[in-house]
């Protein structure tokens, strides 16, 4: 490393708080101003830790090297409550990262899915001839209930003809962990979500700790069955594991699938092929155009915080031991060095070969390579199985409509920013 190269551009804000303020507002936004201020490394300080941001493909990069950061220690209480505890895969380093994720990798491979996909289907249409009843219904809370139910089938063991409504207020309220000023005291907004996140992890522990050989929760099976080297996993890791997943299905699949309506109602001409497509038995197109929406809207702002184990240097910049550091999802979704007329809603982007298929350039699931050696998320295949079934199920027998609403995002709802007013959608049988 040259001498003396001096720390990325940026600022360090207020005295004590940093940029915390701004940060808390609209992460995702904050990021992405930074970037086109700053370009692909900045610095700044938000929740009492001065960091160093990355953006684009050789951030991620960097970002994923286990040589240049460390995942243990560094992220707050509120986002290790968030992603299924201590112990989850996501704070793990070196081998015992690695063993973890050849683990839990397989519950989401072909044969994980297979079993899954029958009862997700079971449960959409039966949501679908809920909604279409209805008349009218909010997106949002619509498809986080069904995703509420697909959760609570695959990890509680919850029949297909249930829901496990009791949960949806307590995941909701978990939800703002990761919002909230971290006080928890009693009254607060804070201690409120943190008691609501500790009563559905204590849920899913007793779905874990009752489980036996053949019971409906698949995907809790699935934990207890794979083996790799000998070696499986143990109780209290498939409860951080099942944990995890339960949060990431509710609170991701739900906003993925209520911002993937948006973008698609914008876009009749997406939808009408896709369909066209689906009746002839493809699914590759809608399979592109949900993988747009989540490169086009701000979901996950970054992929958690991590470490630097040792003094590197980033293009031309001194990145120092001991930092905070982390990589902003949606900047780098944005950059117009990777994408063409970023701010389009464009599928081709992931044709074969197309400009979204590069390692590091699509990270809505924290980006790295899909193995167990980077911290990439486990569910991707899962994630995107759920997300074109729900919306082919949708799409071979119904059409819908949105009434007059503000669909402008709030990124006070978390932890995803949603349509203001819920994205009302009339569902109608073709």
């Amino acid at each position: 490393m040259p001498s003396n190269p001096p720390l990325p551009p940026g600022r360090y804000g207020l005295p004590l708080i940093g940029e915390s303020l701004a940060f808390a507002k609209d992460p995702a936004q904050f990021l992405l101003e930074r970037f086109q201020r700053y370009g692909p490394v900045f610095k700044t300080s938000v929740l009492a830790m001065k960091l160093i941001c990355f953006i684009g493909r050789k951030g991620f990069a960097f970002f994923h090297d286990p040589g240049n950061v460390r995942r243990h220690g560094a992220n707050p209480g509120s986002v290790i409550q968030s992603l299924g505890g201590p112990i989850s895969s996501h704070f793990l380093d070196g081998s015992a990262h690695r063993r973890r994720k050849r683990l839990t990798l397989k519950t989401f491979w072909p044969n994980a899915l297979a079993e899954y996909t029958p009862r997700m289907e079971a449960i959409t249409r039966r949501h679908l001839a809920r909604w279409d009843a209805k008349g009218e219904v909010s997106g949002v809370e619509a498809f986080h209930r069904l995703a509420l139910a697909i959760g609570a089938n695959l990890i509680l063991g919850t029949p297909v003809s249930e829901d496990a409504e009791e949960l949806y207020e307590p995941l909701t309220r978990a939800a703002r962990l990761l919002a909230e000023p971290p006080i928890n005291l009693p009254g607060t907004a804070y201690h409120a979500a943190l008691q609501a996140n500790r009563a559905v992890s204590a849920r899913v522990r007793r779905a874990v700790d009752q489980y036996l050989p053949g019971d409906s929760n698949a995907l809790v099976g699935w934990l207890f069955a794979t083996r790799f080297g000998g070696t499986k996993l143990g109780v209290d890791e498939i409860h951080a594991e099942a944990t995890d997943n339960f949060f990431t299905i509710f609170n991701g699949m739900g906003s993925a699938l209520a911002l993937a309506t948006l973008g698609l109602s914008s876009h009749p001409e997406v939808v009408d092929r896709a369909r066209s497509e689906l009746l002839a038995g493809r699914a590759e197109y809608l399979d592109r155009a949900m993988h747009e929406a989540r490169r086009y809207f701000p979901m996950f702002s970054i992929p958690g915080f991590g470490i630097m184990v040792a003094d590197r240097e980033f293009q031309g910049y001194h990145v120092p031991k001991g930092w905070h550091v982390t990589a902003a999802i949606h900047a780098t979704h944005r950059d117009p060095s990777i994408f063409h007329d970023a701010d389009a809603f464009d599928t081709e982007r992931f044709c074969p070969g197309g400009e979204a298929t590069p390692l590091n350039t699509y990270v809505a699931h924290a980006g790295g390579t899909p193995d167990e050696y980077a911290h990439h998320c486990s569910a991707e295949p899962f994630a995107d199985a759920m997300l074109v079934l729900v919306m082919r199920t949708i799409l071979r027998t119904h059409t819908w409509e949105l009434p007059l609403q503000d669909l402008t995002l709030d990124p006070k709802i978390v932890p995803f920013p949603q349509p203001r007013d819920g994205l009302r959608i009339r569902f109608r049988r073709i």
